[in-house]
């Protein structure tokens, strides 16, 4: 008994500061000379959301188990782990809250896991990712930025966990899935996508980015496991290797990484430059998919850095970026938009459509299919003139032009009928 005094934290509500942990602090010193605990952890005290007390004659909250059939247990953990309760402050409990938990954390990291698992390596090869962990370098400037985010991920919850502060070690989770998920993985999807068996270039930046994400997800699990011991041993069974252990939770702790803060620094300004550029083509009415001829950059604290300028004309849709510190406004968008350039805007268009009838299908990116067009002929000129940047990324082996029952769609001025085959 006395090799476990002291112990390291005892945790407790608000209403027992002046019982329990004042009665073992008395007896504590009273029989062994010694305090019995190291660190005190205070929880507050959870109300209804109308902020009276919980009461059953009021019945002015929900059934907890109607909430953890509903949005699941690990959903409800995380949320009130996530609130000030744990920083001994009362809390009007919210079903709202952990519904959102559940759509932000649960439900976001699972779509990102279904993902991988698309474009997944064989057995095969996912047994030699495992075992490639540690030395993990990463090439593409995407790869390196979420690496340096999961480094900086880890030493928040770590440093809030070792202080004992449960609220600091789960709030940067929530931040960290929503940057893995909108833009690592939306940002990624072509190097997934890429199977040009003759592009060795390509193959290897596909291979790049699943073990980035292999790695990201089975460490950010190991993260998540103190808060989500359900969903995190769910995702880290969907990925673990043969000699890996049988649960997250028979794991050691993940090491200490490096932060790279020149590429977080460096991310952190794409991302305001794209959100301001963005904004400005709604403001414009200019939808994405039109291409643009260019933009300027006030700050020049990217120039010269192609890999992040390629991330911004790729994400805002710009052939060209320059930078004038001499401009009034932090980015200036070109808007003007030329025949060639709503050529462009046109075929994305139609891309779009073939993909959303594809999707309707159930169809993997890997199935090939015949596609069915009705049109004029300003529709054909147009379809025959953009052909291979048609065929390649909706996996159309044959397009065939004739009359069907298949959805009708508008591109600008011209209409067109397609159906999948």
């Amino acid at each position: 008994m006395e090799s476990r005094i002291p112990a390291d934290f005892i945790a407790e509500g608000l209403d027992q500061i002046s019982k329990w942990f004042y009665y073992q602090h008395i007896f504590g010193v009273g029989l062994f000379g010694k305090q019995v605990f190291n660190n005190v952890i205070v929880n507050g005290i959870v109300l209804a959301e109308d902020g009276k007390k919980m009461a059953k004659r009021l019945q002015n909250y929900p059934d907890p188990t109607d909430i953890v059939d509903k949005y699941g247990a690990d959903s409800l953990r995380y949320y009130l782990a996530s609130t000030p309760v744990v920083k001994a402050e009362d809390l009007n409990f919210s079903e709202k809250g952990v519904d959102d938990v559940s759509k932000k954390i649960i439900a976001k990291l699972e779509n990102v896991l279904s993902f991988y698992e698309m474009y997944r390596p064989s057995a095969e090869i996912a047994e030699v990712e495992s075992k490639k962990h540690i030395q993990l370098t990463a090439h593409h400037i995407l790869d390196k930025w979420i690496l340096a985010r999961l480094n900086e991920l880890h030493r928040e919850v770590t440093s809030s966990l070792d202080d004992f502060n449960i609220y600091n070690a789960t709030r940067p989770i929530l931040d960290f899935i929503e940057d893995l998920s909108t833009w690592y993985i939306r940002r990624s999807r072509d190097r997934f996508k890429s199977e040009d068996i003759e592009d060795a270039v390509s193959i290897k930046d596909r291979n790049d980015a699943l073990v980035a994400t292999h790695y990201v997800l089975l460490n950010l699990v190991k993260c998540m496991a103190p808060f989500t011991p359900f969903f995190a041993d769910y995702v880290y069974l969907k990925l673990k290797s043969s000699e890996d252990p049988e649960s997250v939770h028979l794991c050691d702790w993940s090491e200490e990484g490096k932060i790279d803060e020149e590429v977080l620094k460096n991310m952190k300004e794409v991302r305001k430059v794209v959100s301001i550029a963005l904004e400005k083509r709604i403001a414009s009415s200019i939808k994405v998919r039109q291409p643009l001829s260019e933009l300027k950059i006030k700050d020049k604290k990217l120039e010269g850095k192609e890999e992040y300028l390629e991330l911004i004309k790729d994400e805002i849709n710009i052939k060209n970026i320059t930078f004038d510190n001499k401009l009034e406004e932090e980015v200036e968008l070109n808007t003007e938009i030329t025949l060639e350039l709503q050529k462009e805007g046109n075929t994305r268009d139609l891309i779009r459509a073939i993909q959303t009838l594809r999707k309707e299908k159930s169809l993997t990116p890997s199935e090939a299919v015949t596609l069915l067009v009705e049109t004029d002929e300003v529709g054909k000129e147009f379809v025959n003139s953009a052909l291979e940047e048609i065929k390649k990324p909706t996996n159309v082996s044959e397009i065939v032009f004739d009359k069907n029952d298949g959805e009708e769609i508008k591109v600008r001025e011209m209409i067109f009928k397609l159906k999948i085959k």
